[in-house]
């Protein structure tokens, strides 16, 4: 075609203008409609911070009310309790959730909760604080730096440790009086019962010994006389014989509350140690979650592009058009 030959067409200014508000207006609701699609897709995802069934997961931001206990200012030592959650942007979602898993088990750690499909994924899982760093590498280098963000929190759990030790002391402290109590109960239970074997011995004898003078002696007068002591020495026999069994019955109900009441604080000990057990298990650990994203073609340019996309788009439409005109492919546009 010739360019003396070539078509031009005429527009109005009014209605260029007109038009380009338009389109701007359209343009920018569009990107606000799927801009908001993507907002709540992400908000129904599991967050970082989020574990299964919506749950809480030990990230950072949140920890039980005695985590946030002020602790002694003059105990410097640290109960570091790290948690980590990244963000992973992909053109595979179902390969990388796989890469995580891959990650999570070679570091010998345990995985909590996997979620997979083509568009998201994701990942809650514990991995051992000696081998963190490992596991945080092999995350970091499955895509480019631009597509992958992180969060690592820590918090010092002292005040948790600092209670599990008073408790602790506590409980052993009360160990230590019941056993005392104990003891004493048990040598005043000992003491009680010589007293009242050695009183009852001296009333057995003073009665055998009644009782032979009532078997050799002739005198009705003086046998009258030993009859009434020989009662009265049988009444006292019986008297310490009950004394002996109410000392008996009252040391052994004592002693049994001694008994469940040590046997009830070696319990308590026995749990407090095995909090302490785990609460030496969970800063051993770290928490974390993985959320893996699909990403397009389009957001993938504006991740690495450095500038908007759309101005490369406008500017190539733009010279495009320029060179097409010049090879007379297309008309030249004059505003009227």
């Amino acid at each position: 075609m010739e360019k003396d030959n070539q078509k031009v067409i005429r527009i109005s200014r009014k209605k260029l203008v007109i038009t380009l508000i338009i389109l701007l207006i359209l343009g920018w609701g569009l990107f606000r409609l799927l801009n908001n699609t993507f907002s709540v897709a992400r908000m129904k995802a599991p967050s970082a911070g989020m574990g299964e069934s919506g749950m809480i997961s030990p990230d950072r931001g949140y920890y039980p009310d005695y985590y946030n206990q002020q602790s002694d200012i003059t105990d410097t030592r640290e109960f570091l309790k790290t948690s980590y959650s990244s963000t992973v942007k992909t053109r595979d979602v179902l390969e990388i959730v796989k890469e995580v898993k891959n990650a999570v088990r070679d570091v010998e750690g345990r995985i909590d909760r996997l979620d997979s499909s083509e568009r998201y994924g994701y990942v809650s899982f514990v991995v051992p604080k000696s081998r963190f760093e490992e596991f945080r590498s092999e995350i970091e280098g499955l895509v480019h730096e631009k597509l992958y963000t992180e969060s690592i929190s820590s918090q010092n759990l002292l005040s948790q440790k600092q209670s599990l030790e008073e408790r602790t002391a506590a409980i052993v402290a009360s160990l230590v009086e019941l056993e005392k109590q104990k003891k004493t109960l048990a040598d005043n239970h000992a003491a009680s019962v010589s007293r009242i074997n050695r009183d009852l011995t001296n009333t057995q004898n003073q009665l055998a010994e009644v009782r032979g003078q009532i078997f050799s002696s002739d005198d009705q007068a003086g046998i009258t006389y030993l009859r009434n002591q020989e009662t009265a020495l049988v009444q006292a026999e019986i008297s310490l014989r009950q004394s002996l069994t109410r000392e008996n019955q009252s040391y052994t109900n004592q002693n049994q509350l001694y008994v469940d009441r040590i046997s009830q604080a070696n319990k308590n000990l026995e749990n407090v140690n095995k909090e302490d057990t785990n609460f030496t298990n969970n800063i051993e650990t770290v928490n974390g979650t993985v959320n893996i994203y699909w990403i397009s073609i389009w957001n993938l340019i504006r991740e690495f592009s450095p500038i908007n996309p759309w101005i490369l788009v406008i500017l190539i439409v733009i010279f495009g058009r320029r060179w097409l005109v010049r090879r007379g492919y297309m008309s030249r546009i004059e505003l009227v």
